[in-house]
């Protein structure tokens, strides 16, 4: 039985441990000159207090980012067309009888080939977008600065930028989509008549806008750069439960039937 299920699967398995071996050869030839790269571009924007982007996958070599972005498609690739039909198609054809032993939950859960592959596209979609949207920023508990609007702010360093704004004397987040004159981020609406002449956030302030600017304050709300790898370890973590809570659910559908 296993010899006879490696004869079945082994070209799928081949060709990906193949494709695995091209990109972990290329990501090794690389990686010292990616990183080399970050670091210069590191030390070069914390010396001007000005680090934005910094190009991010693609500093130094973009067809590597390309790649890295690529692979982000991989497990549902490898779900769609090799996963899912694993099982499904072996129960449409009837091979299952003596051909498999372990597979895929989709496919030995709906035993059909499409339905499978339907439903792990969009469980991939799903779970895809809940970590990245909902879940990921909250790892940790995220950093949020204060700070006065006249002085303004940017952290140190490379960041993940969550949330930014303008806080007004009541303490409420105010909107700066605006199309009219803006002092030192604040919107002239906001502030009084006094403040927004002609040349309004051109010249220097006057006193008695100052002291209105001083009721206002921005702040930004960021995950610092240095907690990349412990974000990676809770992620990783995540999809590995995920893992084991699929195969659990695959081993106890097969048990059952197979009973």
């Amino acid at each position: 039985m296993t010899w006879l299920t490696w004869r079945q699967h082994r070209i799928q398995l081949l060709i990906g441990a193949a494709i695995l071996a091209v990109f972990a050869v290329l990501l090794l030839v690389t990686g010292l000159q990616m990183a080399s790269q970050w670091h210069s571009a590191l030390v070069a924007c914390t010396a001007t207090h000005s680090c934005g982007d910094q190009g991010g996958l693609f500093l130094g070599n973009r067809a590597v980012g390309f790649l890295v972005i690529m692979t982000l498609g991989t497990p549902v690739l490898a779900g769609l067309f090799w996963g899912a039909p694993l099982v499904a198609a072996e129960l449409e054809t009837g091979t299952s009888q003596f051909a498999w032993m372990q597979s895929i939950a989709a496919g030995t859960l709906l035993r059909r080939t499409l339905p499978a592959l339907a439903i792990t596209l969009a469980g991939f979609i799903a779970v895809r977008a809940v970590i990245a949207l909902w879940l990921r920023p909250h790892y940790m508990s995220a950093v949020t600065v204060f700070y006065k609007v006249t002085a303004g702010y940017a952290p140190r360093g490379s960041y993940w930028q969550l949330a930014q704004g303008i806080l007004g004397p009541d303490g409420r987040a105010i909107s700066t989509d605006t199309a009219g004159p803006v002092i030192a981020g604040v919107p002239a609406s906001y502030l009084p008549a006094s403040c927004a002449p002609p040349n309004a956030g051109a010249g220097p302030i006057a006193p008695s806008c100052a002291r209105a600017l001083a009721r206002f304050h921005g702040f930004v709300t960021y995950q610092p750069a240095g907690r990349y790898w412990t974000f990676q370890g809770i992620e990783t973590g995540i999809f590995v439960a995920l893992a084991a809570i699929l195969l659990t659910v695959t081993a106890v559908a097969l048990l059952r039937r197979d009973a």
